[in-house]
């Protein structure tokens, strides 16, 4: 008996349960960012120590919906981040859609080691290495196809019912974590115990989850020889390169060059 099947009543249609959630969550990334404030992008840039119009690495791992997503998860005013107040501010007519915005401002950024990967259904069981090494079926067709078992990962999850989906923010760190600064943060972040703290949320996504990314973004420039420098003013034409690369048509090739689809690589 494999591990997976624990979730053998989810598994069956879990990759088009998968698709019809992410199309819904993507329609509603588009108008959560279509009424954000600039600055708020711009901040998020600021926490992650890159630049919006930049690159850090091609491809499906670090590209162009990094930023946009920490600008809508990973920001906060007021004890709330965008997207719940998005959630507050417009209530949904669709039952399905409100839903979904629901699950999405109960996002939760977290670091999971693979145990077991089903690509059939899209579906990775996960382990939550910050709480207790809980098991989650993870619902993501990307990481299902390409992410060994072993593989830990920097990712954000939201809650459907009886599995998780990623916001789109998900990054490997290697089967060795061999960083010595990110096992460095790992290691002080689960003595800190913020992670098991339910009043710890808004710093958990916000400071915590930029300080992740910052050191894994800090491993992949070494390795890849980029600068992830912030320019001294942030050009307004910045905000609009970055946002116009959320309207590229989702089954287009990806602009990076990497050979996929956009929505299977930077558009994720």
């Amino acid at each position: 008996m494999t591990a997976m099947q624990e979730f053998a009543d989810v598994l069956p249609g879990l990759a088009q349960r998968h698709d019809r959630i992410r199309d819904v969550n993507w329609a509603l990334n588009d108008e959560i960012l279509g009424e954000m404030d600039p600055d708020t992008f711009w901040q998020a840039a600021e926490m992650l120590g890159i630049a919006p119009s930049k690159e850090v690495v091609t491809g499906g791992v670090i590209g162009a919906g990094l930023v946009p997503e920490f600008s809508m998860y990973g920001v906060f005013a007021d004890g709330e981040n965008v997207v719940q107040r998005f959630r507050r501010t417009h209530p949904q007519t669709d039952p399905e859609r409100q839903m979904i915005l629901d699950a999405m401002s109960q996002a939760n950024f977290t670091m999971v080691g693979v145990v077991e990967t089903y690509p059939a259904e899209n579906a990775l069981l996960v382990e939550d290495l910050f709480q207790d090494n809980r098991r989650m079926l993870l619902a993501d067709d990307v990481f299902a196809a390409d992410t060994p078992a072993g593989e830990a990962m920097w990712i954000r999850v939201y809650p459907i019912g009886k599995f998780w989906m990623s916001t789109s923010l998900g990054m490997p760190l290697g089967v060795n974590m061999d960083f010595p600064p990110l096992l460095d943060f790992v290691s002080s972040s689960i003595s800190s115990g913020i992670w098991q703290d339910p009043g710890s949320y808004e710093i958990r996504n916000g400071f915590y989850a930029a300080m992740a990314m910052k050191k894994l973004l800090s491993r992949y420039q070494k390795d890849s020889g980029t600068s992830g420098k912030i320019p001294d003013e942030p050009p307004e034409e910045h905000h609009n390169e970055h946002l116009q690369s959320e309207r590229i048509e989702r089954n287009a090739p990806c602009p990076c060059g990497s050979g996929k689809k956009y929505k299977k690589c930077c558009g994720r």
